[in-house]
């Protein structure tokens, strides 16, 4: 699944990319996605079924389980957590 497809900006794609990615490298499936507000403004990922497990704003910042993430290794203890 393409996750940049949700994306309303250039900077949310490119996070959405990378997230792809790190979800691909490190085996950790994400199963849905949705965007919410009003252009939309934000991209919701989820691990399990609407459990919200990464935000992707509009600015390309990226949140995992509640935590900030900008590398692949932020995201590997994110997942642990």
């Amino acid at each position: 699944m393409s996750f940049g497809r949700y994306g309303n900006t250039d900077e949310q794609e490119e996070a959405l990319r990378k997230v792809d990615e790190w979800s691909k490298q490190t085996g950790f499936t994400l199963h849905y996605g949705t965007s919410i507000g009003k252009h939309p403004q934000s991209v919701i990922l989820d691990h399990e079924y609407q459990d919200g497990f990464v935000y992707v704003n509009r600015d390309g910042e990226i949140k995992v389980n509640d935590e900030h993430v900008e590398t692949l290794e932020d995201f590997q203890e994110a997942i642990k957590g």
